[in-house]
């Protein structure tokens, strides 16, 4: 989703969702990372995931987010581990 697409609450929960789980990942592969600043965004994309579960907002069937809830236990770190 891009954001221009946005066009509901849901979605830009979603969107934003998304947005930070793309820098957590990205995070994961840089050698020169703060662990603080790195552990703080699993944080929050993992408190934006339990939202987006706790609020039964539907995830995208190819968003890293539907992967995490399906195959991880719903954890970002346990997603990290098996990237």
């Amino acid at each position: 989703m891009r954001s221009s697409e946005v066009i509901n609450p849901e979605q830009a929960l979603l969107y934003l969702l998304d947005c930070n789980l793309a820098t957590v990942e990205y995070y994961s592969t840089v050698k020169k990372i703060s662990k603080s600043e790195f552990k703080r965004q699993i944080e929050i994309a993992q408190k934006t995931l339990d939202w987006v579960c706790a609020f039964r907002i539907e995830l995208e069937s190819n968003s890293r987010a539907k992967e995490i809830k399906d195959n991880c236990n719903h954890s970002v770190e346990e997603w990290l581990i098996k990237m």
